[in-house]
């Protein structure tokens, strides 16, 4: 399990999701939120995943079906006017998605009139927040992380809205039970998942224009930010998942 689902892990733990309850997953992708959702809730929970990827939806079903899961359901639905039947969840999670809706103020009051009283919403972002204390000089892994950033700006994500959310979700009328921080850090030898996500996303950094064609190399990028670790004396800690989980005692 990588950091960042470890992270996730902890706030569905934190969320109480179990067995039974109705859960909806938003900006599912390719189900990999969507099937730990489905092993806590067990055979008499249901998990609704919707996403406006068409391709990113036919891979979650394939691996649903491989995995034997028998109790999700995913829907191809757009966020920003995708409206729930009224009472009809007793949570709603979503990682990594309401940075890049274009107004998730609106977005949220839409998705928790979904909620029956009581209900939980549990949320994670990512925002751009470095560590300011950061020991050494880190060239290549700041530049990868400024090229990461761009992309995702020109995508149209919000970098700041983690750490608005709390407060986003009180005006809704929720009280905020959690809301926490926390940063991957690189280990000494090779275990930070920087180049996996750099080589993720090159497609797309190329489709924004951000870098050009050959302007990184995959094939030796980990021996590089390997020797860039090597030489320094602290580690690399780069930018922040803010998790929040916030409970509604009113109708929103």
């Amino acid at each position: 399990m990588s950091t960042f689902d470890v992270v996730t892990q902890r706030l569905l733990e934190d969320a109480g999701i179990t067995e039974g309850m109705r859960v909806l997953d938003i900006g599912c992708g390719m189900g990999i939120v969507t099937r730990r959702i489905a092993q806590l809730v067990g055979s008499t929970g249901t998990v609704v995943g919707i996403d406006s990827d068409a391709a990113s939806l036919d891979l979650a079903r394939a691996q649903t079906t491989e995995s034997g899961l028998q109790n999700i359901r995913y829907v191809q639905a757009d966020l920003q006017i995708y409206q729930p039947d009224r009472d009809s969840f007793d949570a709603i999670v979503g990682r990594r998605v309401l940075m890049y809706v274009r107004n998730p103020f609106a977005v949220l009051q839409r998705l928790c009139s979904g909620l029956r009283t009581g209900g939980i919403c549990a949320f994670q972002e990512q925002t751009q927040s470095l560590i300011s204390d950061r020991l050494g000089q880190w060239p290549l892994h700041d530049q990868l992380m400024t090229w990461i950033w761009e992309t995702v700006r020109k995508e149209g994500a919000d970098p700041k809205l983690g750490v608005m959310l709390p407060r986003l979700l009180t005006r809704l009328g929720f009280v905020v039970t959690v809301s926490a921080a926390a940063t991957v850090v690189g280990l000494e030898q090779g275990q930070h998942p920087l180049h996996s996500i750099v080589e993720w996303m090159i497609p797309r950094m190329r489709k924004q224009q951000v870098i050009t064609e050959g302007q990184i190399d995959v094939r030796t990028l980990p021996q590089q930010l390997q020797a860039e670790r090597d030489q320094n004396p602290g580690i690399y800690a780069s930018d922040l998942t803010i998790s929040v989980l916030a409970r509604q005692v009113s109708a929103a």
